[in-house]
């Protein structure tokens, strides 16, 4: 079935067909598609592996990237069996993968926490963002220059900096950490996350600032939660729009979403299927910060009021909420400078072997799922096609483009299928299949080098005979010239990763006496006085004394003048008495005694030059008495 469609007519459904107008230019000399298993090398053989959702926390479509390639190394991570994550590269084409454990500890056994990685050209530094599925945020990077210069880097844990819990400049921006994706457009490196839920959640934006310090700029959020949506089954106040792809188009700099709508249940069919509707779709001429829809005109503008909402006119490709239709599958583009989306869904006739209505998400998606590619031409007009196959899975798949704008598409049952541009996309087939293949659910890939090297890189995780046991994580490369036969699967592992060592010292560096997880040390110099740090007590007694005190210090890495110091406590739980210390020489010097009420308060003390500071904290208040613990939100120094 082949669908067109503009945006700025009436839209048609997905039953109707159209003629596709104009061959896409450079179509003539794309040899025959075709894809060669070349490698497939275990990295791990015992990965984490418990599945929530059908996939692990090691891989999912909407990673961008988990795997990617940057001056001739490619980079990829994933958690081992006890939860460490561990970042591994390799020099192409052949070299042996180098991996290392790094600091972080899987938040929870939740799939939808895949690490998301990029390089910022501009200093080499590799950022990692751990996701958490609407909880804490972490965030950390390498040194300098590892990326740009690998062979001179030292390839080690210690090359990499602490994992943080706010973002570097960008205090101000949402805590939550959900699907992470990189991109550098125009130059610059953006990152976008959800703030919030599923059904009431919007799209952040930070920008890198290219600076010496390494920090970032939250710019806002650019999608909003709020309107009214009507379905035949009933009606949602709020949502999310979940996004395909967050892509720079190589041939125009705009970045381009496309994107569909989660609804509360109250608008499913099922409260049990999904509730995924549409294809919407927008793009920013200026870096993330205007955007505009199909036809041109402005639907929101990052940081203001006016975020892109189910009311703007945005919808490209029409699709029920009754379909089936999964969110953040994949979307890519090629060399014209068109945008390409997959989606899957079910078609009318398998929709009414449910019964007209989709009530189980996997096991109904497993069955009738169907693969649908949509791409937008050069005028605007969008054109869809139905795969003439099934996907055989309930996950999502990934969409790539060669030199010659043939499309790859890594079905999440791994076959990979492939169409030509002179067939206008419609000539779908299966390239490759394997029977030694069985992954967990869906594969994901490295976006750059099948266009820059005629190679295919997937990365994926095999299935374990015991549920949730740990199982081989693996990355396996497909030639896309014909004329040799596959070569098997590798037996025999990688080297192990080299253990955690430490990481790279930064300043500042804080450190407690205690702390309780989730609120570190760190959260108390972060500049946001919505974190805190508290001490490790629970139980009414725990808390600060004069004969137990807590400590809470920051090394500032080199001497810094002190004459005033602001303490902002939380509310009801901060200090109430304390002394001020500095340390000058490598040696302690006390400053104030402090009585503080319960507020921030700042502190004159005599004018100092030191290189650390600490709160010897006596006393807290509490609404519990004696004291649990003691919160500070924020100490600052001038």
């Amino acid at each position: 079935m082949h669908v067109t469609m503009r945006a700025r007519r009436a839209a048609a459904t997905l039953g109707a067909i159209a003629a596709v107008a104009g061959l896409p230019a450079a179509a003539h000399a794309a040899p025959a598609p075709n894809a060669v298993r070349v490698a497939d090398e275990i990295l791990d053989p015992a990965a984490r592996g418990n599945v929530t959702f059908e996939n692990t926390a090691n891989v999912a479509s909407y990673q961008q990237d988990g795997l990617f390639t940057h001056r001739g190394y490619q980079y990829v991570a994933w958690y081992r069996a006890d939860r460490r994550a561990v970042i591994s590269r390799r020099k192409l084409p052949h070299g042996t993968w180098q991996s290392i454990e790094l600091d972080q500890l899987l938040y929870s056994d939740d799939s939808h926490n895949t690490i998301a990685m990029a390089v910022t050209p501009s200093d080499g530094r590799i950022h990692i963002a751990y996701p958490t599925h609407a909880n804490a945020l972490f965030y950390a990077r390498s040194v300098p220059g590892i990326a740009n210069d690998p062979q001179q880097a030292d390839w080690s844990s210690r090359s990499f900096e602490r994992t943080r819990t706010v973002v570097p400049g960008a205090a101000d921006a949402p805590r939550t950490l959900t699907y992470p994706q990189f991109e550098l457009v125009r130059g610059r490196m953006l990152l976008t996350y959800r703030d919030g839920s599923s059904n009431n959640g919007r799209q952040v934006l930070l920008r890198y600032d290219d600076n010496e310090a390494g920090t970032w700029t939250f710019l806002g959020r650019f999608t909003g939660s709020t309107g009214t949506y009507t379905s035949p089954f009933g009606t949602s106040s709020t949502r999310y729009g979940y996004l395909h792809g967050f892509t720079a188009n190589p041939v125009t700099g705009d970045l381009e979403i496309a994107f569909s709508w989660r609804e509360q249940s109250s608008a499913w069919c099922s409260p049990s299927g999904l509730g995924n509707h549409d294809i919407g779709y927008a793009r920013s001429p200026d870096g993330g910060m205007t955007w505009l829809n199909n036809d041109g005109l402005q639907i929101g503008a990052t940081g203001t009021p006016d975020q892109i909402t189910v009311g703007d006119p945005h919808v490209v490709v029409p699709v029920s909420i009754n379909r089936g239709l999964i969110n953040q599958e994949t979307q890519a583009v090629d060399r014209g400078g068109r945008l390409h989306v997959m989606t899957s869904m079910f078609d009318d006739a398998d929709l009414a072997k449910l019964g007209g209505c989709h009530t189980q998400t996997y096991p109904q998606r497993r069955q009738y799922a169907r693969p649908y590619h949509h791409w937008r031409d050069a005028d605007g007009t969008w054109h869809t096609t139905e795969l003439p196959f099934y996907n055989n899975s309930s996950g999502r798949s990934k969409l790539l483009f060669d030199k010659h704008d043939t499309a790859y598409v890594v079905l999440p049952d791994a076959r990979i299928a492939a169409a030509t541009a002179a067939g206008e996309w419609r000539d779908w087939r299966i390239v490759f299949a394997a029977a030694d293949v069985d992954n967990v659910s869906e594969l994901i890939y490295d976006r750059q080098r099948l266009r820059q090297k005629g190679v295919l890189s997937v990365a994926y995780q095999e299935t374990s005979a015991t549920p949730n046991a740990p199982s081989a994580f693996r990355v396996a490369d497909f030639r896309i010239k014909p004329g040799r036969d596959d070569r098997p699967k590798a037996t025999e592992p990688q080297p192990e990763p080299a253990p955690y060592e430490g990481s790279a010292i930064t300043y500042p560096l804080a450190s407690a006496s205690s702390s309780q997880p989730g609120y570190p040390p760190d959260l108390a110099f972060d500049g946001s006085a919505a974190s805190f740090w508290v001490s490790g007590g629970s139980a009414a007694g725990q808390g600060p004394t004069p004969e137990r005190p807590e400590t809470l210090t920051v090394e500032y890495g080199k001497p810094v003048d002190i004459g005033h110091v602001t303490v902002a406590p939380r509310v009801n739980y901060g200090p109430r008495a304390f002394a001020i210390e500095a340390r000058v020489g490598g040696a302690w010097q006390r400053l104030a005694e402090v009585q503080q009420a319960n507020a921030a308060a700042t502190h004159a003390v005599a004018p100092t030059r030191a290189d650390a500071l600490r709160l010897v904290i006596t006393a807290a208040y509490d609404t519990v008495s004696p004291p649990r613990n003691v919160q500070v939100a924020e100490v600052t120094v001038e």
